[in-house]
């Protein structure tokens, strides 16, 4: 029986997942253990492995032989191929690290995925760049998301002044990160004032913030 799509099928083998780890600890604890338990095992264990012999058995492989096995072969070449993936940069990771290097001369990103957006903002945070010019860069109107996570050069002004230029243009998602400095009063009373005209629908405000 189909069970939906794959969250649903997650969902239920996470729910068979913790049944059956909760009926084993039930069983642990109706469980009465001994101190000679672990003597016993052991006991266990050795009349095996004299019974079976072959359980202690170990390969030795000599590195002529291990340089002329098939399996050390392909592990070597899957090795070398990751190390040469990530030697060599991808195409996008070259266009954003180019964007973010001349970003001071960037007026605008354009009609660009909001997940292309968040990644030119990480990058910015990451190279120290992302400053109240660079924010002012990034809000468009038209935007669905603003997803900042790092706000701590973002003043409570600029905030302000983009939010007047996102929210009647459609935002429906503010995330901010580290936003003590940009997120006080005067962004909520611009967010509660612009209500009825604004399609915002989730807001997540992260880090230090004060509201008086």
């Amino acid at each position: 029986e189909w069970c939906g799509p794959f969250s649903v099928a997650r969902q239920m083998i996470e729910k068979r997942e913790g049944a059956r780890r909760e009926r084993e600890d039930k069983e642990e604890e109706n469980k009465e253990s001994h101190p000679l338990d672990d003597v016993m095992k052991e006991v266990e264990n050795e009349r095996k492995r004299k019974a079976h012999p072959s359980l202690l058995w170990r390969g030795k492989v000599s590195a002529e032989q291990r340089e002329r096995n098939m399996y050390t072969k392909r592990q070597k070449r899957i090795e070398a191929q990751k190390i040469k993936i990530a030697r060599i940069p991808t195409l996008f990771k070259l266009c954003v690290d180019f964007v973010v290097t001349n970003f001071e001369h960037v007026e605008a990103l354009g009609n660009v995925d909001s997940s292309i957006r968040r990644t030119v903002c990480n990058e910015l945070v990451a190279k120290k760049k992302l400053d109240g010019a660079a924010f002012e860069v990034l809000t468009e109107a038209g935007m669905e998301s603003l997803e900042v996570i790092d706000c701590a050069e973002v003043t409570q002004e600029q905030l302000v002044k983009s939010l007047d230029l996102l929210l009647p243009a459609g935002l429906r998602y503010l995330l901010l990160h580290h936003s003590g400095r940009c997120f006080g009063s005067q962004a909520v009373n611009r967010i509660c004032k612009l209500s009825l005209k604004s399609q915002l629908f989730a807001i997540s405000i992260a880090g230090a913030y004060l509201l008086q």
